[in-house]
């Protein structure tokens, strides 16, 4: 069981990683694609900080439904698992592979949650930071 239980921190950790790439190239994309529209959100008064909060908070929801999927997906997968791993012959029937923890679920969400924050943390302090009259300026003639 110890190598189940290494398999599934590797799994689990290159999984994390991958998330959070994801989630920055999307948020990244999505600041590009609306960097006139974020330049005219300042030049009419929004704060740097309005501008801030909403890439992060669109990070984090982004973050959040893709755990919420994910979450299903292995909850079912791992019961599929649990099945046909159980008919092998000459394992009892009360042995489970598969166990859901709702502590570690708990923690799994406090890291994808730390890693939401991070991976959309670049892109907003991006958005933020644009030049108004120059970006304006660019996509006015573009």
């Amino acid at each position: 069981m110890g190598y189940f239980r290494q398999l599934a921190v590797i799994l689990g950790a290159v999984s994390l990683a991958v998330g959070f790439l994801l989630v920055a190239t999307l948020m990244t994309v999505s600041v590009n694609e609306r960097i006139g529209e974020i330049a005219v959100m300042r030049a009419i008064g929004v704060r740097r900080s309005r501008i801030i909060a909403q890439v992060v908070v669109e990070g984090v929801c982004l973050t959040w439904v893709g755990t919420v999927a994910g979450l299903a997906l292995g909850l079912v997968t791992a019961r599929y698992l649990n099945a046909i791993l159980s008919d092998f012959p000459g394992l009892p029937t009360a042995f489970h592979f598969f166990l859901f923890q709702p502590q570690a679920a708990w923690r799994a969400l406090a890291l994808l949650g730390g890693a939401a924050l991070l991976a959309a943390a670049y892109p907003a302090w991006r958005a933020a930071a644009l030049p108004i009259a120059a970006t304006l300026r660019r996509e006015a003639v573009a």
